[in-house]
């Protein structure tokens, strides 16, 4: 079984799964400190990722190709293993209709591009402590 820390290294395990290299190169730049970070291109890749690494937080983008990010949620939503993970749907277009459609989905949180990254690692800390009080 995968677990959400890497041995001996003791910081959470983040998945990032956006199909923008920009958006990834981003967040992982930004977030290295405060977790240890895999990345995913799109939702292909991002399925195998979250069955081999069972992360404890998922930044995950709305829109992608050929699976958007609320199949990726539903998907993660109906597996045991995965279903503590505290997911963050990332979008660069939305309004509040769209907050209440991926919260309604099993989102944990929603944050619209262009973000200010303290509120991101603000946003990913509490998700942190979310996703361990849950396991």
């Amino acid at each position: 079984m995968a677990d959400e820390m890497l041995p001996g290294v003791g910081r959470p395990l983040v998945l990032v799964i956006d199909d923008e290299p920009e958006i990834r190169e981003l967040l992982l730049d930004t977030l290295w400190d405060e977790s240890i970070l895999a990345e995913a291109v799109g939702p292909e890749e991002a399925l195998g990722a979250l069955h081999r690494l069972v992360p404890r937080v998922v930044l995950l983008d709305v829109r992608m190709p050929v699976l958007d990010g609320y199949a990726i949620l539903r998907y993660i939503r109906s597996d045991p293993m995965l279903r503590t993970s505290f997911v963050v749907m990332l979008t660069g277009v939305g309004g509040a209709q769209d907050v209440e459609i991926a919260l309604e989905r099993g989102a944990d949180d929603y944050i619209r591009k262009p973000f200010a990254l303290e509120e991101l690692v603000a946003r990913l800390r509490r998700g942190l402590k979310v996703a361990n009080a849950h396991r």
